[in-house]
């Protein structure tokens, strides 16, 4: 998401050239007084506007739904996401306003939608039905009332970015948490990120529900929270692992899931599932109870794969980053062994989204030794057949707890 100081993001969608100038006229239009939103809001609702605000309305039109989904996509890869978007019912001869708002709240679903027509048949109770949650839903009759367009898209901005810094904070202080478990091999945020973007990704792929995608987003991030409780010399060793080591280094599944217990909040509580679960294995051999199939909760099978393809993608220091050709074949030997196939079978239509992520959240830290990149505990006898990533000529490409 962008910062929440950028300029106000609205977009308005209409078939019809003539609406999409009104729109141009209340929004922005010949007000310079009110074309920032403590402005509007002054004008609007009588409050004083803040000095030196940079909050300037930026409004983008388009006709057409395909249109409209376009510059979602382009708006989030840029990082300046729409806070409102106005959007038209019946827009030929291009996809509906329903069909629109489900595919704007599939790519961004904190987006407000105000559903807008001139249809008197269009019931807004089937319409919220369709394109729930309802709270982030509004509807208008047409022809556009100046006061009542601009008064939302003030009241609705203020809504967006009060979440918006809600979610924000809330991420930035999980964030900081795991980043302390983390720091000591030199990962940074935007591991953690990553590994929170590709178990949302995945979850949405296998059904969730929104709500519970955002909460893995956040609760994937402390997936390994225990390794606090892991000495140096086992979390920075660079060689093979003892017996007596792996042991230790395998109960940071146990002390993350001791750290978070406790809570009420379904994210903590669902962070605990993860950090506990993440390294079972599907076939029974993972640890740390050996749990088989869909015993392990499907939060940690999701966070499984997304942790491992991030480790392989990165270099450790037995070994340098796969190439994500090499990493994907190697996850896909251990599809059903150590992953779920069906959930790895929804990873694998994601690679090019996952791509996109890995390219867009980008560690500034250098290459070295790091606890992530150890061998011998993703394959527990070494370097055996089992390994994740175990090389044609015999050497080991295998992430481990660490990872």
């Amino acid at each position: 998401m962008g910062t929440l100081c950028e300029k106000l993001r609205i977009m308005a969608v209409d078939d019809q050239p003539d609406v999409l100038d009104a729109y141009r006229r209340i929004l922005v239009g010949e007000r310079p007084a009110a074309s920032s939103l403590d402005a509007m809001q002054a004008e609007l609702f009588g409050e004083s506007a803040p000095q030196a605000t940079a909050d300037d309305v930026d409004l983008e039109l388009v006709q057409q739904g395909d249109e409209a989904v376009a510059a979602v996509e382009r708006a989030l890869a840029d990082n300046r996401p729409f806070s409102v978007i106005f959007l038209d019912v019946r827009m030929p001869p291009g996809p509906d306003g329903v069909w629109t708002a489900q595919q704007i709240r599939a790519l961004d679903p904190s987006v407000e939608v105000v559903i807008v027509t001139g249809f008197s048949d269009v019931e807004p109770e089937a319409i919220c039905a369709r394109v729930p949650p309802p709270r982030q839903l509004f509807y208008l009759q047409k022809p556009l009332n100046p006061q009542e367009i601009r008064q939302l898209a003030v009241a609705l901005t203020e809504k967006w970015r009060a979440r918006e810094a809600t979610r924000r904070a809330r991420e930035e202080i999980v964030v900081r948490l795991a980043a302390a478990a983390e720091a000591r091999h030199h990962e940074t945020g935007a591991h953690l990120r990553r590994i929170g973007l590709y178990a949302g990704m995945l979850a949405e792929a296998c059904g969730w529900e929104r709500d519970r995608v955002e909460d893995l987003q956040v609760a994937a991030m402390m997936h390994d929270a225990g390794k606090i409780g892991i000495p140096d010399s086992i979390l920075l060793k660079p060689g093979r692992l003892s017996e007596p080591e792996r042991a230790v280094m395998q109960g940071h599944a146990l002390i993350g899931a001791r750290i978070l217990e406790g809570s009420e909040a379904a994210v903590l509580h669902m962070a605990r599932e993860v950090a506990l679960y993440h390294h079972e294995w599907w076939d029974g051999s993972g640890y740390p109870f050996g749990l088989q199939g869909e015993a392990i909760p499907e939060s940690a099978r999701i966070v499984a794969i997304a942790d491992v393809y991030d480790a392989l993608l990165h270099d450790r220091v037995y070994r340098p980053a796969l190439d994500e050709r090499e990493a994907l074949q190697a996850m896909a030997r251990n599809s059903g062994r150590q992953f779920d196939p069906k959930v790895f079978a929804r990873f694998m239509e994601l690679t090019d989204e996952f791509r996109r992520v890995r390219e867009q959240v980008v560690s500034a830290t250098p290459p070295g030794p790091s606890a992530g990149a150890h061998p011998s505990d993703g394959c527990p006898a070494g370097c055996c057949p089992r390994c994740p990533a175990r090389r044609p000529d015999g050497s080991c490409g295998a992430p481990d707890a660490r990872a």
